[in-house]
């Protein structure tokens, strides 16, 4: 079962745990794991010194201790000054010899001579009179303050003594930070109960602390500060398995009480706590009866008897224990334990056994289908090789990669690579590797949007955990940003698709470059006359040169070979329209269009005959203005019937109606609806029935209200079962109500179709006639009428009503819409109709008519003058005059005619206006020939040769234009643009598809949001200084929700001891752990295949392996043979083999990283030679440098050498002298200046110490420290780099040694040369001779220092040309033509260089006389093929990340025109053959993976000696200013200043164009077709003679400001369109002012903050919004800095490259034009 075997493995990594963690009794005796200790009670009380120890000791320090270094090193005194005759002559020595007297030597020489005593006789006289007189004195006076300075010395080395000792602890921490820790150690337990029990000296409480070295120029010293993970821990493993004198539960009792009690009062962080006694002392009361404490400082002299406790704090550097790690396996072993049976850990199945067959391992897709990336594409933000991208291709098939990473060959870059598209992904990411010292460059390798997703937890010091602070804040501050993840997503998807549109675009530019590029080396077919190669088409051009010398036009396009018949037929038109008169196409010929058509002028003659033949009978007529007259005519015959309508409407109040309908209209209304009302309550077939079968007769006597009233009451009581006849009738009852026989009547009164109505169907019916009459009879109050008396039934009468009320709605309905169309009629034109009459309205219709007409009339006549008008212009054609003429007599037929005459002229006008543009159009290709025809000069007997001048010209052309490379740069350039934006647009992808995946899992993780919220409002309670119980409060605080907060950091970089104390181990925890400098780790790393779900593995076989201080190998076997039985290769889990090892054993092969960037190669070669190359790894030395660098192999021969001590403890004390003598040489060296020094003993440990005393004792610790000095051994340095190593072979002649031939001496040696990036030293005090076996590791490298040859400069001679081929080692004749040039030039040249071991070449180097080399690469016209010119291009740019720069020359354009193709060879060499500094190597000594060259250009400020003058009318002078990082600024000084440099800005080279600023106020632009250096941008520029570049500005579109500040205190804001200009011109006059002299110059995009200084020490600070931006180039600027005092300013810098305790201090206001403050002590600008 597999999860049996998991155990087994993870329960020996538990064993081999524990075997490491010996408990250490007595720290006295143990120097191997404490290395070394410093006693509080043994610390001086000095002034310089401060301890919390100390009875004035500062509380508010932040520190336990400070020790500042001594000053004032005593002088020893001199004997009193003799007199100058007596100096001479008297002996030095016996003037201090007490026992004795001074004496005078018998002879002295003087200027070559000898000079005799006894032939000086006043010298012994006035040697006498000395010591008769003075001697005595003088003695004595020197005896006295010999005494004193004695005394002196003692007291200075016994601070200094402990001052070195603190040093070394720092040195020590630093360098073996992963194996040794430094704590704080209070409650000395020491006693030794008898001389059978073990003495013991172990502190039981103990605190980490952190251990820091400062300076500055007024002091150094070394602090020891609480570290910030300074948890008291309490440590009884050195007693507790000392059974026989105590008893284990006591312990653990007594440390139960201590942590509760610590507990209580809340000590957990301070070990010098007030109350940390009573701690120690309830430990003494419980670990044994006897036990006892004591407050004393010190330990005892004495070791006591019983278990006795001091306070006696110390501070302990010691070996790290591996308990974290025991405590991590065991936490593993749980896990599994308790996990399911069929538990898998996919990482670690291939160790246990699994997958062990080929077939059992998952194929590619199934891989693939698991879902390890989410897309494709490949996330690398910076450059990178082939083998980074077969990582990546590796990662997605499987689960584990390995990764050889020879020194040098940017593993830190490949791992920043890797981790940005792991991130990218949405992985989760571990780094790790044994020392922190591989880690510590790698965040800074990556770019800036992901270093705060990425936390350097490489120790527990303050520097990591404010890494994790920054972190954490950044993920919060983009949490509260970024708010709508969904617009975030889409911003990605939309950069995904403009990265897949720059793919495409890329390789559509590369497959066009290829075609060009064939098409320059391939035989050209031109046209169908012009074929061959460039050269011999080029050659055959020049020879017929003459013979088309008749075709001077430059026309090239044979696709419009057919402009030859247009030619002809232009010839053919020239001579007839020479041999007529064309005058007449001048004339402009009448428009048809601005004329009267036929038709209209037919009209018009209609219309006028119709005005004359209907109308002339009346006199006058009414005037109607209309906008439509047919539409009027319309209405008006319609308001004609409607009111025939009306006027037939026989109704008797029509005309009531008619003068109500405009305003009483409503009455009407009101009738209509209440007749509708009552008659909808009298249907139709109602009334007939009524009218059929009912007849109803009333009593005369009685109302039809009093019958209806009475009927309703009768009914009533027949509804209520009452009889109304017959005996039982209410009538009979003698009692019946009043009101009752009163209607006695209704019963005989009232007959219903003939009888009496008694029944209740006869009274509704009665009830339903009265409702009827009613209605009637509201009916005819309504319309006050009723029916004729024909009309008696019911039916009738309703049929009367309602054909009424229809008439009267139909009334109302004419009158309604006969006002619609009034309204329109008036809306239309000017009439106005008020009754209802038909007969007005008939006279309108005819008028309209009349009017219609008339208006026609008048439209054609406004058309006549527009027309005639048209006729009238100038320059008309005479037709047109008789055209006016004939339409004013309205003659059709005439009119007819002239139209077609105007057609006429139009067509031969045409044909001559055809004629013209044929000849512009010629014109235009030919001006020439065009010419020649108008002008009868051309020989038409060159017609027949036309078509073949015309391939000629396309041919030359053509040539041209192969030969100007103008497409194929442009296409170079491009296809580098794309690439430059397509890294770009990955890199902004990645970084943003990270933030995704982060801030996706916070919106997803309330809880950890809330957690980060609480982490912001701690922090911000801590406040500025961070001190006081109330910030110790909530720094605990925050650390406590730190810890809950770091979930939301997707990657983290730890040392795996680091690794072992933080995390909580879960099964496959991280997507990705990277593991660098693997070769270090041995197999207790095996915990990182449980904790990871894919795992990268970084190493190198042939450096440091793992080493296990104080474990046996033979020690692990019984281990290996109890719990890895039935494990595969159980026996490599031993201490011998290391993780790489293992990995080369269950990874599926190996991707070497072979391209070395650190050494120079003759350093490097050592390595490979012997290392590399033998296995088929060889690596590919790429460090580009200079031909003046520093000689990389030196060695220094120690003729006196001799070794000291046996194996380990080997020292060569000559060779460790002769090393710190040179180091302190070589730091007052110029070529050395700023670099970084490192030392390696290649023997032993030992000497490594007595080198760093020796030099720690020749330079201070301060330039130790500033150099980055480390001495050790090689594994002190695996994962480091120095630019200077200094190698010590400590061998000698008197030593016995065995041939140094191991694996693991060859990894040493490995380890210890290629540390070095420029020079490495060897120190040996044997010769080869001395050294017998050439196999020897110390004889192969002294053999490579003194034998090595590096690649000669062959002797500058030009070649001549011979028949046959070319000399060795040319590749054609081509490249010995440029050669010899280039040597003509007086440039050194090699030939074929080789690059990287060969890998590459370069056809011609030319070495320039300040060391830079330039490739030059000579493109012949020879056809390699597209897969070369691929390969070709890959080269190039290779190289060029290097540093390389390119100059490439095509045979054709050299030899069609040698000058004009070197032209730019020349501009380039010459614009970096100037002298220059070597550059300052940056003090952090950390590698950076991949070396990046850049070339500066280097020119001298003259020394300012006086203040300038401002009032001064001439141009002032500009020295250089140079960039560093993204600020450019001056410093003004009265004294002679160094040589400035100018760097090129980091993305100076990624814009379109490039402005340069120079010291004559000129600006020029520089088009960037694929510069790749600011030498570069310097060569395209022609300055005028002294000028010099002082600024670069790279820009895209002109966006942002330049911000110019000068000595007279002004600043400016000048818009950058200001330097835009129309006409694209190369160079600007005036781009800044002349008014004072600029100090500050710089580019900006959003405002800033700057500090400005003046002369007399005072600082202002202000934003640039302050200043208003301005379009003006040579703006004066306004005043931020006022002067006073004959002050001027001097600088300005940004702020954030200044240090400032309070920045805001100096800010005023926020105004400008103020003097400023002075600067405060300890700020600096």
């Amino acid at each position: 079962m597999k999860k049996d075997k998991y155990l087994q493995i993870f329960n020996y990594l538990l064993e081999f745990s524990k075997l490491r963690s010996n408990p250490v009794r007595d720290i006295e005796s143990s120097d191997t794991q404490y290395p070394d200790k410093v006693w509080f009670a043994d610390i001086p009380q000095y002034e310089i010194f401060d301890c919390i120890t100390f009875p004035n000791y500062n509380q508010d320090a932040d520190y336990w201790l400070k020790i500042t270094k001594p000053k004032g090193e005593p002088q020893e005194p001199t004997f009193p000054k003799l007199s100058e005759t007596l100096t001479d002559w008297i002996v030095k020595e016996s003037l201090t010899d007490e026992n004795g007297t001074p004496i005078l030597k018998d002879t002295v020489i003087k200027s070559g001579k000898t000079i005799s005593l006894t032939d000086k006789p006043e010298i012994e006289a006035e040697f006498q009179t000395y010591l008769n007189n003075k001697w005595i004195d003088d003695l004595e006076l020197y005896n006295k303050e010999l005494e004193s300075y004695k005394a002196k010395l003692a007291e200075y080395e016994k601070q200094s003594k402990t001052y070195k000792h603190l040093f070394n602890i720092y040195n020590k921490a630093q360098q073996f930070g992963e194996e040794f820790e430094l704590i704080v150690g209070v409650g000395l337990l020491h006693f030794q109960e008898d001389a059978n029990s073990p003495i013991i000296c172990r502190h039981i409480l103990t605190s980490k602390a952190e251990i820091t070295f400062e300076f500055s120029a007024r002091e150094s010293f070394v602090k020891v500060s609480p570290s910030i993970e300074n948890e008291i821990q309490i440590e009884t493993e050195a007693i507790l398995d000392l059974f026989e004198q105590f008893d284990s539960a006591d312990i653990i009792e007594a440390e139960k009480k201590v942590a509760e009690f610590l507990k209580e009062k809340n000590i957990t962080d301070s070990p010098f706590d007030n109350q940390i006694k009573e701690a120690i002392q309830i430990f003494a009361d419980r670990i044994r009866t006897d036990g006892q404490s004591k407050d004393d400082l010190a330990k005892a002299k004495e070791v006591a008897k019983k278990p006795t406790v001091f306070f006696a704090p110390a501070l302990l550097l010691r070996k790290r224990n591996t308990r974290s790690f025991t405590a991590l396996y065991e936490k593993i072993i749980e896990n599994i334990s308790t996990a399911n049976d069929s538990i898998d850990i996919p990482s670690i199945n291939d160790i246990i056994g699994y997958l062990q067959s080929p077939e059992d391992f998952p194929s590619d897709s199934e891989n693939e289908s698991s879902g390890s990336f989410s897309d494709e594409t490949i996330y690398f933000p910076k450059k990178y090789n082939d083998e980074q991208i077969e990582i990546i291709e590796k990662a997605r098939r499987n689960n584990k990669v390995l990764v050889q990473g020879p020194p040098g060959t940017g593993k830190s870059h490949t791992i920043a690579n890797l981790i940005c598209h792991l991130l990218a992904n949405g992985k989760k990411v571990l780094v790790t590797a044994y020392t922190k010292r591989a880690l510590e460059v790698l965040k800074n390798q990556l770019p800036k949007d992901f270093q705060n997703l990425t936390v350097n937890l490489l120790s527990g010091d303050s520097t990591s955990i404010q890494d994790l602070d920054a972190s954490v804040n950044a993920i919060n501050d983009e949490l509260s940003r970024i708010t709508n993840l969904d617009g975030y997503k889409k911003e990605i998807e939309e950069r995904e698709i403009e990265l897949s549109l720059l793919k495409e675009q890329k390789a559509n530019t590369k497959n066009e470059w290829l075609k060009v590029k064939e098409k320059t080396t391939r035989r050209q077919n031109i046209n169908r006359i012009y074929q061959g190669t460039l050269s011999e088409i080029a050659e055959r051009i020049e020879k017929e040169l003459s013979t088309f010398a008749w075709f001077k036009d430059e026309f090239t396009d044979i696709s419009k070979i057919d402009l030859l018949t247009d030619i002809e037929n232009f010839n053919s038109l020239t001579r007839h329209y020479q041999s007529i008169d064309c005058s007449v196409f001048n004339f402009t010929i009448p428009q048809k269009e601005k004329l009267l058509s036929l038709s209209e002028l037919k009209e018009y003659r209609k219309i006028a005959n119709n005005l004359v033949q209907k109308y002339s009978y009346k006199d006058e007529h009414i005037s109607i203005n209309c906008k439509d007259y047919p539409e009027l005519k319309k209405h008006l015959q319609s308001l004609h019937k409607l009111f025939s309508e009306i006027e037939n409407n026989i109704l008797p109040f029509k005309a009531k109606l008619i003068s109500d309908y405009r305003n009483n209209l409503f009455i009407w209304k009101d009738k209509l609806s209440r007749t509708a009302n009552t008659l909808a309550e009298l249907p139709e077939e109602k009334l007939k029935q009524f009218d059929r079968s009912v007849e109803i007769k009333y009593p005369s006597d009685k109302s039809l209200i009093q019958i209806k009233s009475d009927a309703e009451f009768l009914l009533q009581l027949l509804s209520e079962g009452k009889k109304l006849r017959g005996l039982l009738s209410v009538f009979n009852n003698p009692l019946a109500p009043a009101n009752v026989k009163q209607r006695k009547y209704f019963i005989q009164g009232v007959q219903v179709n003939g009888s009496d109505c008694d029944t209740e169907q006869e009274f509704k019916t009665v009830l339903a006639d009265i409702k009827t009459k009613q209605d009637f009879e509201e009916l005819k109050t309504i319309w006050e009428l009723e029916p004729n008396g024909n009309s008696k039934s019911y039916s009738d009468k309703a049929k009367f009503y309602r054909q009424f009320k229809e008439d009267t709605e139909g009334l109302i309905s004419l009158l309604s819409e006969a006002n619609k169309i009034k309204a329109q009629i008036e809306s239309i034109s000017s009439v106005r109709i008020q009754d209802y009459g038909s007969a007005n309205v008939h006279g309108l219709i005819e008028e309209t008519d009349y009017n219609f007409l008339l208006a026609q009339a008048r439209a054609f006549k406004a058309k006549i003058i527009e027309a005639n008008n048209h006729l009238s212009i100038q320059n008309i054609h005479p037709i047109a005059t008789t055209i006016i003429k004939t339409v004013a007599n309205i003659d059709t037929e005439k009119y007819e005619q002239h139209l077609s005459e105007i057609d006429t002229l139009n067509s031969q006008k045409e044909k001559y206006n055809n004629y013209k543009k044929l000849q512009d159009n010629l014109h235009r290709h030919l001006p020439t020939l065009v010419r020649e025809i108008l002008e009868n000069s051309f020989q038409f007997s060159n017609f027949k040769q036309l078509e073949n001048a015309i391939h000629f010209k396309h041919a030359f052309a053509e040539i041209e234009k192969l030969l100007a490379e103008d497409y194929e740069t442009k296409l170079t350039v491009k296809l580098s643009d794309l690439e430059r934006h397509e890294e770009k647009l990955i890199s902004t992808i990645a970084s943003k598809k990270a933030w995704l995946s982060v801030l996706d899992g916070l919106n997803k993780n309330f809880l950890l949001r809330q957690h980060l919220q609480a982490w912001v409002q701690a922090v911000k309670k801590i406040g500025k200084t961070g001190t006081g119980k109330r910030a110790l409060k909530f720094r605990k605080e925050a650390q406590h929700q730190m810890e809950k907060c770091k979930d939301s950091v997707p990657c983290w970089v730890m040392p795996l001891y680091k690794v072992a104390e933080t995390i909580n181990p879960e099964q496959g925890m991280y997507d990705y752990v990277i593991i660098d400098e693997a070769s270090q780790l041995g197999a207790d790393a095996i915990f990182l295949l449980y904790i990871s779900k894919n795992i990268i593995i970084v190493g190198d076989d042939k450096q440091t392996s793992p080493e296990y201080v104080g474990v046996d190998a033979n020690t692990m076997t019984p281990h290996i043979n109890r719990h890895l039985q039935n494990i595969p290769f159980a026996n490599y889990y031993g201490t011998e083999f290391s993780f790489f090892d293992h990995a080369k054993r269950f990874c599926n092969g190996m991707t070497v990283l072979r391209e070395h960037f650190r050494c120079m190669p003759e350093i490097i070669e050592f390595c490979n030679k012997y290392f590399y190359a033998p296995d088929g790894k060889g690596l590919y030395p790429l460090k580009q440098y200079s031909e003046n660098r520093i000689e990389p192999l030196k060695t220094v021969y120690c003729q006196s050498g001799y070794v000291d001590g046996t194996y380990q403890n080997i020292t060569n004390r000559v060779e460790a002298e002769a090393i710190a003598n040179k180091i302190a040489e070589l730091i007052d060296d110029e070529n050395y200046k700023g670099k970084s020094f490192g030392v390696i003993g290649l023997q032993g440990n030992k000497q490594a110490t007595i080198i760093e005393s020796l030099i720690i004792k020749k330079i201070g610790e301060v330039e130790f420290k500033k150099r980055g000095i480390v001495c050790g051994t090689s594994a002190s340095f695996q994962g480091d780099e120095r630019d200077i190593m200094f190698l010590s072979l400590v061998t000698a002649h008197n030593h016995n040694r065995a041939a140094l031939t191991r694996p693991e001496d060859e990894r040493r040696f490995n380890v210890a040369v290629s540390r070095a990036k420029e020079q490495v030293w060897l120190f040996h005090s044997v010769l080869l001779d001395d050294l017998s076996n050439t196999n020897d590791l110390r004889y192969k490298l002294l053999d490579h220092f003194l034998n090595y040859k590096p690649q000669p400069i062959p002797p500058q001679r030009t070649f001549e040309r011979t028949l046959g081929t070319q000399p060795e080692p040319f590749e054609s004749w081509f490249e010995v033509d440029v050669y010899n040039d280039i040597v003509t030039n007086n440039y050194s040249v090699i030939p074929q260089y080789e690059v990287a071991k060969g890998r590459y070449r370069i056809d011609l180097v030319a070495l320039l006389s300040n060391g830079i080399k330039i490739a030059i690469e000579c493109d012949g016209d020879k056809y390699h093929g597209a897969e070369q010119f691929t390969n070709d291009l890959m080269r190039q740019k290779v190289l060029e990340r290097c540093g390389w720069q390119f100059f490439r020359v095509r045979g054709g354009e050299y030899y069609s025109n040698r000058k004009k193709a070197l032209e730019p060879l020349w501009k380039l060499l010459s614009a970096n053959d100037i002298q220059k500094e070597e550059t300052p190597i940056n003090n952090n000594h950390q590698h950076s993976g991949q070396e990046e060259i850049i070339i500066e250009v280097v020119e001298t400020v003259q020394p300012e000696t006086k203040r300038q003058t401002v009032a001064s009318n001439k141009k002032v002078e500009q020295p250089d200013l140079f960039r560093t990082e993204s600020q450019v600024a001056m410093t003004f000084t009265n004294h002679i200043e160094q040589p400035t440099k100018m760097k090129t800005a980091t993305d100076l080279l990624s814009f379109p164009e490039i402005l340069v600023f120079t010291s004559q106020h000129n600006v020029y632009k520089v088009a960037n077709r694929g510069l790749t250096s600011q030498s570069q941008v310097i060569s395209q520029i022609e300055f005028e003679e002294g000028e010099k570049p002082i600024y670069f500005a790279g820009t895209k579109n002109y966006s942002g400001y330049l911000i110019v500040a000068f000595q007279n205190g002004k600043a400016g804001k000048i818009s950058m369109t200001a330097f835009q200009t129309e006409h694209n011109r190369k160079k600007l006059k005036n781009a800044f002012s002349d008014e004072s002299k600029l100090i500050f110059i710089e580019h900006i995009e959003n405002d800033i903050d700057l500090v400005a200084l003046s002369s007399i020490n005072k600082v202002v600070l202000f934003n640039t919004s302050k200043i208003n931006p301005v379009g003006s180039r040579t703006t004066k600027g306004v005043q931020v800095m006022k002067q006073k005092d004959n002050s001027f300013m001097t600088k300005i810098k940004r702020l954030n490259q200044v240090k400032l305790q309070d920045a805001e201090y100096y800010r005023k206001d926020e105004s400008l034009n103020v003097v400023g403050y002075y600067l405060k002590q300890g700020d600096e600008i």
